[in-house]
C-alpha cells in the first residue's frame, strides 16, 4: 500500500513537472514571438528611416536645381530638374507602397500633387521665357528679388554666376567619422600587412602587435576607412560621393606626412646608390643602411601626395566642370599612377605569388577612378562648382 502511495506520488511529480515544463515552454515561445515581430517592426522602422532620409536628400537636390532653372538659362540645369523629380516621384511611389496609415497616405499624396505643380509651373515659366521678348526686364526683375536671399547659393548678378554643390554635411559628423575611423584604419592598415607575410608572423605572433617596428599598409588603411566611410555615411544620410570628395584631400595629406614614419623606421625604401649629396644631411645619414645609400623612396611618395593636395585644392576651387565624384577619381588615378612607379623602385613590397601586390592594386585604383569619371559624366551628377556666362 505504501509502494503505491509512492509511485502515485512520483507520478503525480513527474505530471506536474511536465505541465510546468509545457506552461514554461508556452511562455517562452510566447515571448519569443513577440520579440521576433518587435524585431520585425524595428527593422521595418530603420527601412522607413532610411527611405525617408533617401527622400529629403532628393528633395534638396531638386530644390536647388528648381532655383538654378528659373534664374538661368542653363538647359542642363531643367533636365536635370527634372530627371531630380522623376527620381523623387519614383522614391514616394516605393514608400507609398509601406504605408497603411491613410493620414500618411493623403500627406504623400498632397506632396506628391505639390511636386508635379511645381514641375508644370517651371516649364511653364521657361516656355515664357524662351516666347516672351522681355527676357532681359524678367531676368532683371528675377535678380532683385534673389538678392533677398541672403544665404543664396548662387552669384546670378554679374556676368556670371556661381554656384556651390550643398554637401550637407555637419562639423560634428566628420570628428565622430574620424574618431571611428581612424583606430579601425591602423587595424586594417596592420591586418592588411600581416596577412601578406603570415609566414612570417605564424613563426613569430607575439610580434603581430608590434607596430611600433613598422609594418603599416596605407592601401590596408585605405580599404577599412572606405568600408567604414561607406557605412557610416549610410547611417547619417550623407552621400558618399561628397564625404569621399571631402576626404579626399585629407587623405593625401595624412599620406604625405604618414611617410616619414618610414623614414624614422628605416623602411620602404629603394635600391642602394653611390650617394645622396643632393639631400639634407639628417635625411642623408638615415637612409644608410645596411653599409649603403639607399634611394628615399618614402621622400619621392610623399612629395608626389604633397603636390597632389595642392592640386585637388586649387581644381576644386578654380575648374567649372568638376562633378561629385570626380575630386575621389583624380585622388585614386593621382595616387595610383604614383604609387606603381615608386614601387618598383622599392626594395620591401609586400609580394604574393612573385608580383609585387600594390602595384596591382594601383593599377585597379587607376581603372577605378576612370570609370568613376565617366560614370558620373553620363550620369550627369552635380557640378561641385559651377561658373558658366550668363
Amino acid at each position: 500500500m505504501r509502494i503505491n502511495r509512492i509511485t502515485v506520488k512520483v507520478i503525480v511529480s513527474y505530471v506536474l513537472l511536465i505541465c510546468v515544463s509545457v506552461v514554461a515552454g508556452y511562455i517562452i515561445i510566447k515571448e519569443i514571438k513577440k520579440l521576433s515581430q518587435q524585431e520585425k517592426i524595428n527593422q521595418e522602422d530603420r527601412v522607413k528611416i532610411i527611405q525617408i532620409g533617401k527622400i529629403l536628400s532628393l528633395v534638396n537636390e531638386t530644390e536647388n536645381a528648381g532655383r538654378v532653372t528659373i534664374r538661368t538659362d542653363d538647359d542642363d540645369m531643367l533636365q536635370l530638374f527634372l530627371q531630380k523629380n522623376i527620381e523623387l516621384q519614383n522614391e514616394l511611389l516605393k514608400f507609398r507602397r509601406d504605408i497603411s496609415s491613410e493620414k500618411q497616405l493623403l500627406t504623400l499624396d498632397t506632396i506628391s500633387n505639390l511636386l508635379n505643380l511645381r514641375k508644370e509651373n517651371i516649364e511653364k515659366l521657361k516656355a515664357f521665357q524662351e516666347s516672351d521678348s522681355s527676357l532681359v526686364s524678367i531676368h532683371a526683375a528675377i535678380r532683385k528679388l534673389s538678392s533677398l536671399e541672403p544665404y543664396f547659393d548662387y552669384d546670378l548678378y554679374n556676368k556670371t554666376y556661381y554656384t556651390r554643390h550643398k554637401k550637407n554635411i555637419i562639423p560634428d559628423d566628420i570628428i565622430d567619422f574620424i574618431l571611428v575611423a581612424f583606430p579601425l584604419a591602423i587595424i586594417g592598415a596592420r591586418l592588411y600587412y600581416v596577412i601578406f607575410k603570415f609566414d612570417y608572423y605564424s613563426q613569430h605572433l607575439g610580434e603581430i602587435f608590434a607596430i611600433w617596428n613598422g609594418g603599416l599598409a596605407i592601401y590596408g588603411g585605405l580599404i577599412t576607412g572606405a568600408i567604414v566611410l561607406y557605412i557610416f555615411a549610410d547611417r547619417k544620410f550623407i552621400n558618399n560621393w561628397d564625404f569621399l570628395d571631402i576626404a579626399a584631400p585629407s587623405v593625401l595629406i595624412a599620406q604625405s606626412l604618414g611617410r616619414w614614419g618610414n623614414f624614422f623606421n628605416q623602411e620602404a625604401y629603394g635600391a642602394t646608390v653611390e650617394s645622396l649629396d643632393y639631400l639634407p644631411s639628417f635625411i642623408k645619414n638615415q637612409m644608410y643602411i645596411d653599409g649603403s645609400y639607399r634611394q628615399p623612396t618614402f621622400l619621392y611618395e610623399s612629395i608626389w601626395n604633397l603636390i597632389g593636395f595642392a592640386l585637388i585644392v586649387i581644381f576644386r576651387r578654380r575648374l567649372n566642370g568638376i562633378r561629385r565624384g570626380h575630386i575621389t577619381a583624380f585622388y585614386l588615378i593621382w595616387y595610383g599612377f604614383g604609387r606603381m612607379i615608386i614601387e618598383g623602385m622599392r626594395t620591401d613590397s609586400l609580394m604574393f605569388f612573385g608580383l609585387r601586390v600594390s602595384q596591382w592594386l594601383s593599377v585597379l585604383l587607376i581603372g577605378l577612378g576612370i570609370y568613376i569619371i565617366v560614370y558620373q559624366n553620363r550620369k550627369k551628377a552635380p557640378f561641385y562648382n559651377v561658373k558658366k556666362e550668363n
